[in-house]
C-alpha cells in the first residue's frame, strides 16, 4: 500500500482531548556560560498541560507518523515531530519515504488492521534506553489511565530486547505484561487502527512537566541506610558509543580523579536494572556523562548532589539541559561540566583541577 505525504495536507488537533494534568509555569534556569544560556531562549514560559487523544480510523507508519483516512498527516503541539515539515523530519517519523511531486511517498510492505482499541507507544528515539525513562514511562501511565489493559503498539525489537537490554526488567518492575504489546517494524509495517489513544508528549525539548515526577515515585528502592551517603561515578568508558563525539578521551583520568574524592566506579552496562537502582537508591552524590544511566535518578529519592559532564558540541547538537531539567524536578543542586574537543581524536576531554 502506498501513502502519500504532502506536508501542506494536515489534520490538526489543536486542543486536547482529555487532561491529565494543566499547564504550568516554566521556571527558567540561570547559567554563567554563554553555550548554555543560548539554550534557555528557546524555554516555554509555560509548560503546556498534557493528556491523551482519542482518534479514529488513523493509520500508524514507521516512528508513530499519523495519517488520518483521507490521506492528511495528523499534527498538534502535543505530538512528537508532527510539526515537522523538511524531509529529515518526516523520514524520522514516518520510515523510509522518496520524493514525489506532491511530496512525500512511503510504502510499507504490510497493512495490518486493528479493529479492537489500542495505544500509541512508540516514537523516534525510543530504541534509546533514556528516551523510555524520561518519554516513553510516562506516555504509558497516561495510557493505563484510560485503560490498564489496552494493547499498546511498541516498535518490535524493543519489546523482544534485542534494542532495549533492561526494558523486561522495567517492564516487569511496572507490571506492564508484554502480551499487550502489538509490533511495529518501522521501516516496512503499517497498522490501521480503528481507534487510537495517542498520549500527548510529557516534555517540551529540554522541558519536563511535573507530572513525570510522580509516576516514579511508587518504584523508588528505600535505601539501605537511614542517610544515604555513597557517591557515585558512572563511566561510559566501556560503552560503544553511537558516535565518535561521544568519546570521553581522558575517561580513565576522569575516573581515577572521582575515585580520589571518594566515588565508587561504576560500568552501567556491568549491573543489572535492578542493581543500578539499588545503587542509586543509597547514593548522595553521582557524577557521569550525560545520558541514560544519569537520568535513572528519577528513580531514586536520596541523591541531594548530580555533576553532568557534556562533550562540547552538545549545546549545539543535543539537549545539554535535559538532565539539569531532571535534576530540577527532583531538588538535586545540578553542576554542569563542559568539556574541550580533544586534540588526539574526534571525542572531547574534562579539564581536571
Amino acid at each position: 500500500m502506498k501513502f502519500t505525504i504532502d506536508p501542506k495536507r494536515t489534520n490538526s488537533l489543536p486542543e486536547l482531548q482529555h487532561i491529565q494534568a494543566s499547564t504550568e509555569d516554566a521556571i527558567i534556569p540561570v547559567y554563567e556560560s554563554e553555550s548554555l544560556r543560548s539554550q534557555i531562549t528557546n524555554f516555554n514560559k509555560k509548560i503546556p498541560e498534557i493528556g491523551y487523544f482519542v482518534l479514529h480510523d488513523v493509520y500508524v507508519l514507521g516512528n508513530g507518523f499519523l495519517i488520518d483516512k483521507d490521506g492528511r498527516r495528523i499534527q498538534s503541539r502535543y505530538l512528537p515531530y508532527t510539526l515537522l515539515r523538511s524531509k529529515e523530519g518526516i523520514k524520522r517519523s514516518s520510515g523510509p519515504i522518496s520524493e514525489c511531486n506532491d511530496g512525500y511517498v512511503t510504502t510499507p510492505r504490510k497493512v495490518t488492521e486493528v479493529n479492537e482499541p489500542v495505544a500509541l507507544l512508540t516514537q523516534p528515539g525510543d530504541r534509546i534506553f533514556g528516551h523510555w525513562i524520561v518519554d516513553m514511562l510516562p506516555k504509558l501511565a497516561m495510557i493505563n489511565s484510560y485503560d490498564p489493559s489496552i494493547r499498546c503498539i511498541i516498535k518490535s525489537d524493543v519489546i523482544n530486547g534485542s534494542a532495549i537490554k533492561d526494558i523486561d526488567a522495567v517492564f516487569d518492575m511496572i507490571g506492564f505484561d508484554k502480551n499487550r504489546a502489538i509490533g511495529i517494524k518501522p521501516a516496512s509495517e503499517a497498522i490501521l487502527c480503528k481507534k487510537l489513544i495517542v498520549p500527548s508528549v510529557v516534555r517540551y525539548g529540554q522541558q519536563i512537566h511535573s507530572f513525570v515526577k510522580s509516576l516514579y515515585e511508587p518504584f523508588r528502592l528505600p535505601p539501605s541506610d537511614p542517610q544515604p551517603s555513597k557517591k557515585l561515578y558512572f563511566s561510559r568508558r566501556l560503552w560503544q558509543p553511537s558516535g565518535s563525539h561521544r568519546i570521553l578521551s581522558n575517561a580513565q583520568e576522569v575516573e581515577e580523579y572521582y575515585r580520589a574524592n571518594g566515588y565508587d566506579v561504576v560500568f552501567p552496562e556491568r549491573l543489572t536494572f535492578k542493581e543500578k537502582l539499588t545503587k542509586l537508591a543509597n547514593a548522595s552524590h553521582v557524577a557521569g556523562e550525560k545520558g541514560s544511566a544519569l537520568h535513572l535518578s528519577l528513580f531514586s529519592s536520596s541523591i541531594k548532589e548530580m555533576t553532568v559532564l557534556l562533550n562540547p558540541s552538545e549545546p549545539e547538537n543535543g539537549l545539554p539541559l535535559l538532565q539539569a531539567e531532571i535534576c530540577r524536578l527532583q531538588g538535586i543542586n545540578c553542576h554542569i561540566v563542559i568539556g574541550q574537543p580533544s586534540l588526539d581524536d574526534s571525542g572531547y576531554t574534562i579539564k581536571l583541577p
